[in-house]
């Protein structure tokens, strides 16, 4: 075998995972002490209520891995990891559609569209 095979335990994975959840706790209280500045068009709150829904996540699926066998380590890895990325999606671009509609910003097209037919005079 010319590659070692990439061997590593729960426990191992998860102390490398410490960089990136002391990462989480940091931006998470950033965002809590950044919710009442205007300017950021609510962005900080999304990003609050996104770690706070993101630190159980976190919890759940790494305490499933320390305790389950070996045999799930990488399942519950991979699920965590889906189940980050798909709470990222929902909180944090599902919203934009709304906040342009509301901005009057999504319907730019038809708007020029509709302004166009108004011109034109049909006999």
């Amino acid at each position: 075998v010319l590659v070692p095979p990439c061997q590593f335990d729960a426990q191992q994975h998860i102390f490398y995972l410490f960089y990136i959840f002391f990462l989480i706790f940091f931006v998470t209280f950033l965002s809590i002490k950044s919710v009442h500045i205007k300017e950021n068009f609510q962005e900080s709150s999304y990003i609050c209520l996104l770690l706070v829904v993101t630190i159980p996540a976190w919890i759940i699926w790494m305490v499933g891995a320390s305790f389950l066998p070996n045999a799930y380590h990488n399942a519950c890895f991979g699920f965590g990891l889906e189940v980050i990325c798909s709470l990222t999606f929902v909180i944090m671009f599902l919203p934009k559609k709304r906040q342009r509609t509301a901005l009057g910003k999504d319907d730019l097209y038809e708007n020029i569209a509709s302004n166009m037919m108004k011109k034109i005079q049909f006999p």
